[in-house]
Order: structure tokens, then C-alpha cells, then sequence
């Protein structure tokens, strides 16, 4: 839970330098408009790329 409350922090913090480095070590890619985003937004967009609940879910129901 470390890593997610970090980049959380320093995107609500709006330190750029910091979460642009944790995205790029975590493989998380922005596209177009969501470079532009900041805050709520941001941090909202990066969870769901970061953690696609779709394939998730999909994981879990194929491993049971």
C-alpha cells in the first residue's frame, strides 16, 4: 500500500517531478489530454490505468 499512498500524496501535493518519476518506474503512460490533468482528476486517471479493475476481475473469476 506504500507505493499507492506515495504517488497519491504527491499528486494531491501537485510535485510533479516526484509522481512523473513513480509513474514512469510503475509503467504508467499518460496519453493526450490526461498530461494536462492535476489533483482529483489525475490522481482518479492514473488509479485506473494503474489498476484496470476489468482485468482484475476477469483474474479472479478465471483462477476460482
Amino acid at each position: 500500500m506504500t507505493p499507492i499512498n506515495q504517488l497519491m500524496r504527491a499528486i494531491m501535493d501537485d510535485q510533479k517531478e516526484t509522481y512523473e518519476k513513480m509513474m514512469g518506474t510503475l509503467g504508467i503512460v499518460l496519453k493526450g489530454d490526461d498530461k494536462n490533468l492535476t489533483g482529483k482528476p489525475l490522481m482518479k486517471r492514473t488509479m485506473q490505468i494503474w489498476i484496470n479493475a476489468a482485468d482484475t476481475l476477469l483474474s479472479m473469476i478465471v483462477t476460482k
